[in-house]
């Protein structure tokens, strides 16, 4: 009884530790081999319940994304991405590399949904010119215009766009 329990309390103990050693992994994010992310995330799937475990496996997925985004994989950057934000979603980081991914995709409705989340202004008002630069006469983008403006406290500026796109808008 007295050895059960020694090995019940030891294997404790190294599952904890192993559960520490792992959430303190540090993640190189300039490896270029996505062999080690995947190996990173796999004993980071160990420990789901693990905020830290959480973060890293984020961490991970979203350099994933990276290598395939310069690959010219870009779907499976966007899955990547999606894994990252189930992993974590109060990293800003992925919100923005993600956005800029949508961006140069030019599905900019998209990229605006992902750069409001990070309150990145700039980024917005660029993405609300290439769309308008596709098509200046479109309701839709004056409509997401006024509802960005409404979300960020500029009423008058946001009635101003949905008249825009009210006037644009042939639905009776």
């Amino acid at each position: 009884a007295k050895i059960a329990e020694l090995i019940t309390t030891c294997h404790t103990k190294v599952t904890e530790n192993l559960e520490y050693q792992v959430s303190s992994l540090k993640i190189d994010e300039n490896q270029s081999d996505p062999e080690y992310y995947h190996k990173a995330i796999k004993y980071l799937e160990n420990y789901q319940d693990s905020p830290a475990c959480k973060n890293l496996k984020a961490i991970a997925y979203s350099c994933l994304a990276s290598i395939a985004e310069h690959d010219g994989a870009n779907e499976a950057a966007l899955a990547y991405y999606a894994k990252a934000i189930d992993a974590n979603s109060h990293l800003p980081k992925i919100y923005e590399e993600l956005g800029q991914l949508l961006f140069n995709k030019g599905e900019y409705a998209k990229a605006i949904d992902c750069y409001k989340v990070v309150n990145n202004e700039f980024s917005i008002e660029e993405c609300f010119k290439a769309w308008l630069k596709q098509d200046k006469r479109n309701p839709d983008i004056k409509l997401k215009q006024a509802e960005y403006f409404e979300s960020i406290g500029l009423f008058e500026k946001a009635k101003t766009y949905y008249h825009n796109a009210f006037s644009l808008s042939h639905d009776e």
